[in-house]
């Protein structure tokens, strides 16, 4: 009885210990990030290639799972992890980011993120785009090439991938303004 005590007692420390690393649902993806000396966690999901949505039922989507559009609200590394997400998941290509040429952009190769602009923009001026689900300001922004333009009224925000033009197996995902009623892939938080 002793050693089936101690076989017991084994399966349940290892049953609470699976239990405290088990943050996200199956299928979705674990960010980590440590900030103030306490790690945070985050759980993505990436919709599958080839479902593509409107920005609205994007949101219903994530919502019916219990999560909303993603949001990139703190920075370049949450960005440069989600970044590095989408190319593994549609290319075999590396990473590659120019300071002056982004080379052609995919725009069959978006994903939506939870912001939008409720005003005016160009790529003069940014326009005012607001984190849908936390209510806040997109302070910082990841904006491809001559973006974002407005081209006939697009606001909501997406990650549009371009590669390089000499090189195309290089590649990389930055920020586009994008019609919210023109479908596009999508990613829960």
């Amino acid at each position: 009885t002793a050693v089936m005590k101690l076989i017991l007692a084994a399966l349940l420390v290892g049953l609470a210990a699976a239990q405290d690393t088990a943050y996200c649902n199956d299928g979705w993806e674990l960010y980590t990030v440590e900030w103030q000396g306490k790690a945070h966690h985050s759980c993505f999901w990436f919709g599958n290639n080839y479902e593509k949505v409107t920005h609205n039922t994007a949101k219903l989507l994530c919502q019916s799972m219990g999560g909303f559009l993603a949001e990139v609200p703190y920075g370049p590394h949450l960005n440069n992890w989600i970044v590095n997400q989408l190319l593994d998941r549609n290319t075999k290509y590396f990473n590659v980011d120019t300071e002056d040429g982004l080379g052609r952009p995919h725009y069959e190769t978006q994903y939506w993120l939870g912001a939008r602009d409720f005003g005016h923009h160009n790529d003069h001026m940014p326009g005012h785009w607001m984190w849908e689900h936390r209510n806040s300001s997109v302070e910082w922004f990841d904006w491809g090439s001559d973006e974002p333009n407005n081209y006939n009224g697009q606001n909501c925000l997406t990650y549009l991938q371009y590669t390089d033009v000499f090189f195309p197996s290089f590649s990389t995902f930055k920020w586009n303004d994008w019609d919210c009623d023109v479908p596009a892939d999508f990613i829960c938080e």
